[in-house]
């Protein structure tokens, strides 16, 4: 278990710093803004459509290639040390999407979190 901790970690820090100067380049919001429009089924779209896209600095959506590159970077740094990896592509291209996949769940979390909290546990 030890083991996987620190692989996350170490994730989140090789994501990091392919993330933050790609934002910076690309004058990119890495942060998931949460929707201002109301309704279950426009906040739950845009959750997943801003999993792919994100704020340039003059507030228009664009792809959010910081976010999704890193995710790709992350997942082709942290196999090349294992031994015996025949297909390193493959390895990376299944676990980039799998963050990317998770990134739409964290987004639908972030976008209902206050909602939920407010509900459950009677709080703002």
């Amino acid at each position: 278990m030890r083991l996987k901790a620190s692989r996350w970690a170490s994730g989140d820090v090789v994501q990091n710093s392919f993330q933050f100067p790609v934002a910076a380049l690309l004058k990119e919001d890495v942060r998931y803004i949460a929707s201002n429009e109301g309704g279950f089924r426009r906040r739950v779209g845009h959750a997943i459509v801003y999993s792919f896209l994100t704020y340039n600095s003059q507030g228009r959506p664009t792809l959010n290639v910081a976010n999704i590159g890193g995710y790709y970077f992350a997942a082709g740094v942290s196999t090349v040390w294992l031994p015996g990896r025949q297909n390193l592509a493959s390895y990376t291209l299944s676990n980039g999407s799998e963050s990317l996949g998770l990134s739409v769940a964290v987004n639908l979390l972030q976008e209902f979190w206050p909602d939920i909290r407010h509900r459950v546990f009677r709080r703002k």
